[in-house]
């Protein structure tokens, strides 16, 4: 079995962990029995806000994959992760490359909440896909209406997020995304000018990152990226994660921090809805909160119960090699269909 991963989302200067679980993904079915090869979006198609310019680099890597793949008649699958407009590329190496090819594609959210109510090129692009994978079962309820073969998994995460014992709780709060309004930077950064007898961690990179910098105050610590086990540990050293997203398919932070054994405070999403199912490891915000709600959440609930190490989720369903051993029987089976 031959496979090709597509995705237009992956590491780049002002954004290092854009795609992070899609690398992770392709990083582990590495290691399986079959052959599979990554095509990302070029970098320089992040280096530029313009929707023009994004455009035109989406052309850009259209013909990239022609050039690298056209005479390639090897695929068995070509899986899609973000799938529109990023789907055009295996739809037409199903049309005028190879037939066979099946298709699986990998629904991430925005490619979601932004298509609704779906246009005419979108539910025709939906009729080539073989299988759908959602990250959450509310987000594959979003697309109750088509009748296609699906799949939940959640995004996976790595081994290195887990509880260490005998660290210090540095911080109240932690925070952990791209500093973009879709992730509540901007209320973060309320939140952190308005308490500041609070200590805060924030992990991320983005447009409100000036911002933050601007900030006259020493109850925060910043760091624009970390590798995973730096990040294990800045989240033991904290008692709380923050999640101040509007939209959020899964948020794969929250499965992180619940693993580190520390709470969740988060706004109301399909992420946090779908994680948070109890009072035992997290809290929910309204999208329409206020600060009082943040810190009596904290000081009334929270606060009092960490000292006993929160809640901790070592489902083996929500690691990368559980949920990669699913996408590999997912392949097979779909070979078969």
């Amino acid at each position: 079995m031959k496979v090709l991963l597509i995705s237009n989302m992956g590491p780049h200067k002002r954004n290092p962990s854009l795609g992070r679980f899609v690398i992770n993904q392709y990083e582990e079915l590495r290691k399986g029995s079959y052959q599979i090869e990554m095509f990302l979006m070029p970098k320089i198609a992040y280096s530029f806000k313009s929707s023009i310019i994004r455009y035109f680099s989406f052309v850009l890597f259209f013909l990239l994959f022609l050039c690298k793949n056209f005479l390639k008649k090897r695929f068995d699958i070509i899986h899609i992760h973000f799938f529109y407009p990023t789907v055009y590329l295996a739809i037409f190496y199903k049309l005028f490359i190879n037939r066979r090819v099946k298709i699986i594609t990998t629904f991430h959210g925005n490619d979601v909440y932004s298509y609704n109510p779906n246009n005419f090129l979108y539910r025709k692009a939906m009729s080539y896909i073989d299988h759908a994978i959602y990250v959450s079962e509310r987000l594959m309820l979003r697309h109750d209406s088509f009748n296609i073969s699906k799949t939940v998994l959640p995004a996976g995460i790595k081994n290195d997020f887990k509880v260490m014992k005998n660290v210090e709780k540095k911080y109240d709060f932690i925070f952990v995304g791209n500093l973009e309004l879709v992730k509540g930077a901007d209320r973060l950064l309320s939140i952190v000018k308005n308490f500041p007898e609070y200590r805060f961690a924030i992990v991320g990179s983005g447009s409100f990152e000036n911002e933050l910098k601007a900030i006259n105050s020493d109850n925060f610590d910043y760091f624009p990226s970390l590798k995973p086990n730096a990040l294990s540990l800045l989240m033991n050293e904290s008692k709380c994660l923050l999640n101040l997203s509007r939209n959020e398919s899964f948020g794969l932070v929250i499965t992180e921090a619940l693993s580190c054994g520390i709470f969740v405070i988060a706004t109301k999403t399909d992420g946090s809805l779908e994680q948070l199912k109890s009072i035992n490891n997290g809290w929910f915000l309204e999208q329409e909160y206020t600060f009082s709600d943040v810190a009596n959440l904290y000081e009334n609930q929270i606060a009092n119960s960490l000292i006993e190490g929160g809640s901790i989720v070592n489902s083996h369903h929500y690691r990368i090699e559980s949920v990669c051993e699913k996408i590999t029987e997912l392949y097979y089976s779909t070979l078969k269909s």
